[in-house]
C-alpha cells in the first residue's frame, strides 16, 4: 500500500539490516534518496491520481458496519493499480531473483504472501499497528472478545457491558465477511496479477496466510493494550523513533523565540489538512487565533489559509525533531501510531482529533493512560477544542503522565531494533519458524471455539435429559397402572 507512514516505520529496520551486511531488495514507492550498499530499490512509479483515490474522510464517514467494505473495496482497487504496474510486473514475473526470506506487509494487500510460495522461501509479516481478528485468526493468535479489542470498538481494553456486546458483533461480523468477501477479492488480485512461472501449484491463500514464521508488529503495551501473544508474534514498536536532533534555522528561531512555548499540530501523511470541509478548517484556524502558544502547523496544500503571526505553516516539519524540544508543549495530533510512538518518546502531552482507522482506539487509550485528550472529529467545534487544548496545558498531571509512560516505552531490553533483527536471523539461520506457529492455525471456527464440542456436551445432555424424562414418565406411568389394578 502506497502510505508513507506505514512504510516510514519499518524503513529504519531496512537500513539497519543492510547496515549489518544483509542484502535487501525492497520493492516500494518510496525509494531511498541516497544510494545504500546493501540496499537495492525496485522504485513502482505512481501518480497523485492513485494516492488521491484514498479519501479518509470517507472512511470516516463510515459506520463500523460499513467501514470494513468500503476499506476493502478501495484497497483492493489501489492494489490492482499498483501491482499492474510494469515495475512491479517485472519483478513479479522475473526469474533472476532468489531469496533467502520474504518481508511483507499484509495490510490490505494479503495476495503479496504468495511471493513466499514463488522464492521458496519463509515469510514474516510486517504489521502496521496492533493485532485486530482477522491477523490473529490467521497466525494463531488468541483473539478473546470479552477483553482484546477490535480498532472499530472505539473503546479501550477495559470494556463496559455494551463495549464488549460491540466489539463481539464487530469481531464476528468481520471473522465471517473477511471469508467471503474480502479474501476473494485478494485471491482474485493474486491469481490475475501473480502468474510466475509455478504459480499454478501454490497452495490456497488462507494456507500461505497460516504458513507466516513470524509476525513484527507496530505496537507496545505502554501506549496499547495489554495481551498475550505467541513467540512467533514480537513487539517492536518503536524503530523510527531516536534521540531529537538539534533544531536549526528558522525552526530553531521560532521555537526558542515562544515566551509561552509551541504547539506542534499536525496530522500526519495521509491526512491533509487542506481537504477537510472549509468549517472544519474555519474551526482550527479561530482557535489556533485564541492560543498564547505559538503554533507550528504542518499544511500540505499551497493554499494558505489567513493565519496570524504566530502560527508558522510548512509542507514539511522535523517533527522527531520539534517534539523533542523542551520548550514544545502540546502535540495535536490525528492519532496516528507513528506520531504517538515519537510524542510518548518525548514524554509530550497530546490533544488527538482521529478520523478513521486505529486513530480513535489510539486517542482512548492515550486517555485512559492520561496522556492527553481526545477530541471527535464528528461534532467538534471551537469550545470543545479549546477547552481541550487548554486542560492538557494547563494542568500537570497531562505532563507527569506523559514522563511515566516514556520511560515505560523506552525501558525495553533488547531495544526494539535488536529485536527484529534477532528474529528476522532467527527465520534466517532455521529456514523457517513453524515450530512457533500454534497448532489453533489449523482448526476452524466451529473447533476454535468449541463449538463441536458444546454441541456434543448440550446433545448428550437434551439426551440424557430425555431418556431420564421418558424413564420416569415410563415409571410413574407403570405406578399409575398397578394402582388402578389394586383398586380392581
Amino acid at each position: 500500500m502506497p502510505f508513507k507512514s506505514h512504510f516510514r516505520g519499518f524503513q529504519p529496520l531496512f537500513k539497519e539490516l543492510a547496515a549489518r551486511g544483509h542484502n535487501l531488495t525492497v520493492v516500494s514507492i518510496f525509494p531511498l534518496k541516497t544510494p545504500l550498499a546493501n540496499y537495492t530499490d525496485i522504485p513502482i512509479s505512481v501518480d497523485e491520481n492513485i494516492l488521491k483515490s484514498v479519501d479518509p474522510m470517507e472512511l470516516a464517514s463510515h459506520s463500523f458496519l460499513t467501514v470494513l467494505p468500503g476499506m476493502w473495496r478501495m484497497s483492493t482497487s489501489l492494489g490492482s493499480k499498483m501491482v499492474s504496474k510494469p515495475e512491479m510486473q517485472n519483478f513479479i514475473l522475473s526469474q533472476d531473483y532468489e531469496f533467502d526470506l520474504v518481508m511483507v506487509f499484509p495490510f490490505c494487500q494479503e495476495y503479496t504472501i504468495t511471493l513466499g510460495h514463488k522464492y521458496k522461501a519463509p515469510v514474516i509479516n510486517l504489521g502496521v499497528s496492533m493485532l485486530w481478528p482477522s491477523n490473529s485468526k490467521w497466525i494463531g493468535e488468541p483473539s478473546t472478545f470479552s477483553y482484546i479489542l477490535d480498532q472499530r470498538t472505539r473503546a479501550t481494553d477495559q470494556m463496559s457491558f455494551i463495549e464488549r456486546f460491540k466489539n463481539t458483533v464487530i469481531g464476528i461480523y468481520q471473522l465471517f465477511l473477511e471469508d467471503y468477501y474480502y479474501l476473494p477479492l485478494q485471491k482474485e488480485t493474486m491469481d490475475k496479477y501473480f502468474k510466475y512461472k509455478g504459480y499454478e501449484s501454490r497452495p490456497p491463500i488462507e494456507d500461505m496466510l497460516r504458513n507466516v514464521s513470524v509476525t513484527l508488529i507496530n505496537s507496545h503495551y505502554s501506549i496499547g493494550v495489554t495481551r498475550p501473544y505467541l513467540p512467533g508474534t514480537i513487539e517492536i514498536a518503536g524503530l523510527h523513533v531516536n534521540e531529537p536532533k538539534p533544531l536549526t534555522g528558522k525552526f530553531l528561531e521560532f521555537v526558542e523565540s515562544a515566551e509561552y512555548g509551541v504547539i506542534y499540530f499536525s496530522f500526519g501523511t495521509i491526512m491533509d489538512p487542506s481537504t477537510l470541509p472549509n468549517s472544519t478548517i474555519d474551526i482550527f484556524i479561530n482557535v489556533l487565533k485564541k492560543v498564547k502558544q505559538k503554533v507550528m502547523w504542518k499544511w500540505d496544500s499551497k493554499n494558505l489559509p489567513q493565519l496570524p503571526n504566530h502560527v508558522m505553516v510548512s509542507d514539511w516539519f522535523p517533527q522527531p525533531d520539534i517534539l523533542g524540544h523542551p520548550n514544545v508543549r502540546l502535540f495535536i495530533t490525528h492519532g496516528g501510531i507513528h506520531g504517538l510512538e515519537e510524542a510518548t518518546y518525548n514524554a509530550l502531552p497530546i490533544v488527538g482529533i482521529p478520523f478513521f482507522g486505529d486513530q480513535h482506539m489510539n486517542m482512548k487509550l492515550a486517555e485512559r493512560n492520561g496522556i492527553g485528550k481526545m477530541v471527535d472529529h464528528i461534532g467538534l467545534n471551537e469550545k470543545s477544542m479549546l477547552s481541550a487544548i487548554n486542560e492538557v496545558l494547563t494542568n500537570p498531571k497531562y505532563k507527569e503522565n506523559s514522563k511515566l509512560r516514556s520511560e515505560i516505552f523506552k525501558d525495553t531490553h533488547p531495544r526494539p531494533m535488536d529485536r527484529a533483527i534477532y528474529w528476522i536471523e532467527y527465520v534466517l539461520r532455521y529456514g523457517g519458524a513453524n515450530h512457533l506457529t500454534s497448532s489453533s492455525v489449523a482448526l476452524n471456527y466451529s473447533q476454535y471455539f468449541l463449538g463441536d464440542v458444546c454441541f456434543v456436551v448440550i446433545s448428550i445432555t437434551a439426551i440424557s435429559i430425555f431418556v431420564i424424562a421418558m424413564m420416569i414418565k415410563y415409571i410413574f406411568k407403570a405406578k399409575t397402572i398397578n394402582s388402578s389394578k389394586k383398586k380392581k
